[in-house]
């Protein structure tokens, strides 16, 4: 259960609708592509754009939660947090998000995706913060062998593009309980 003096906090947070963000993002790709702009910039890997990637992501995730598991609009909110990255908000409530990424493997091949649910074990994060992990890279992913530890949150969510053009997304959990595979088309 969320204490009162959280939702109190979260109440207060200016959330944004995910598909309005991307689609706005997905206007700026369309004029960075005219340009010769570094690799780094155009994926927002530098420091000062690592907000822009961590606010995309969240807004991926919950558009695709919105539109394939609860079925209504989830908003989010980007919170620099010990224990998470954003807030959602939806007819149901708040939860708080910590988001993870499996990096393309240009940044770092050695990573799977274990590893990454491994370390969860280790954060310090509250039994109802909700865990999404951005699968960024071309992988095949074997949903059976993905091994899940006794962790402390409340749920855990792989999303990721399944095309090179980065329009058809899946969304597959909750990890922790009966997970299902989801799939969604980014906004147009």
């Amino acid at each position: 259960m969320v204490d009162r003096l959280a939702i109190k906090e979260w109440s207060k947070l200016k959330y944004q609708d995910p598909k309005i963000v991307l689609l706005k993002l997905k206007e700026l790709e369309i004029i960075a592509s005219n340009y010769q702009i570094d690799m780094k910039v155009r994926n927002f890997r530098t420091n000062s754009l690592k907000c822009y990637r961590e606010g995309r992501e969240a807004a991926i995730f919950c558009y695709g939660m919105g539109k394939t598991v609860v079925h209504t609009p989830v908003y989010f909110a980007i919170v620099e947090n010990a224990d998470y990255d954003c807030v959602t908000r939806c007819k149901y409530g708040f939860t708080p998000v910590q988001i993870k990424e499996l990096v393309p493997e240009y940044l770092n091949p050695t990573k799977d995706l274990n590893q990454i649910i491994a370390e969860l074990k280790k954060y310090p994060v509250s039994h109802n913060t909700v865990i999404a992990i951005h699968v960024n890279r071309q992988v095949r992913l074997e949903f059976d062998k993905i091994e899940i530890p006794d962790l402390n949150v409340a749920e855990v969510w792989l999303f990721g593009g399944t095309s090179p053009d980065r329009l058809q997304w899946f969304l597959y959990g909750d990890l922790c309980s009966n997970p299902q595979l989801y799939s969604f088309e980014y906004p147009n």
